[in-house]
């Protein structure tokens, strides 16, 4: 009877450990989906930025194409 109590006891334990790294398991892959979620919405905000930033150097350039031309306009009309 004693040893039934002791394996009965053993299987128990067992099979709460089972269950236990069953769980932890599920939470692990849970967070590793989020973190792959998040790291792919880091990366879409940091690509619309670079984007962003690249229209203002680009209007930037226009801008300074402007002036450069002005500039050699004034300096022709300054030496005539």
């Amino acid at each position: 009877m004693m040893e039934y109590v002791k394996e009965n006891t053993f299987t128990q334990t067992k099979e709460k450990n089972n269950m236990v790294q069953t769980t932890l398991l599920i939470l692990l892959f849970v967070i590793e989906v989020i973190a792959f979620a998040w790291l792919i919405l880091e990366a879409k905000s940091g690509r619309e930025q670079r984007e962003q930033i690249i229209q203002l150097e680009t209007q930037i350039l226009q801008l300074e194409k402007t002036i450069l031309t002005m500039e050699k306009t004034i300096i022709r009309k300054l030496s005539t």
